[in-house]
């Protein structure tokens, strides 16, 4: 497992979330002339689209939170990747929760 994430704090307390979420992300801004960014979910359910080509292809892990809400926890640049590292966190969210558990 990575020692890290580059978008988790490396004080993630694991134990306070309960799930992962695998999406991919869209900048908003991708074709203005502007160094902004504003990354957002890109829902093919409901567009039917793929992104444009040329478009950056971002995949982003995210942990639930128990109370509620979700973190970005790590950035990848493909899905494979994501589904890699939604993985590993969700053997560490489980080994967080339930101390017995042994994978």
């Amino acid at each position: 497992m990575r020692a890290e994430y580059n978008c988790a704090s490396t004080e993630t307390n694991w134990a306070d979330y309960d799930g992962i979420e695998v999406d991919q992300m869209e900048d908003l801004f991708f074709e203005e002339d502007t160094d902004e960014t504003c990354y957002v979910t890109v829902d093919m359910s409901v567009s039917g689209d793929e992104l444009p080509e040329g478009h950056p292809e971002v995949w982003c892990v995210f942990a639930h939170y128990k109370r509620g809400g979700r973190d970005d926890i790590h950035d990848c640049s493909s899905e494979e990747e994501a589904w890699e590292i939604a993985e590993e966190i969700m053997t560490r969210i489980s080994r967080a929760n339930h101390p017995s558990f042994k994978n």
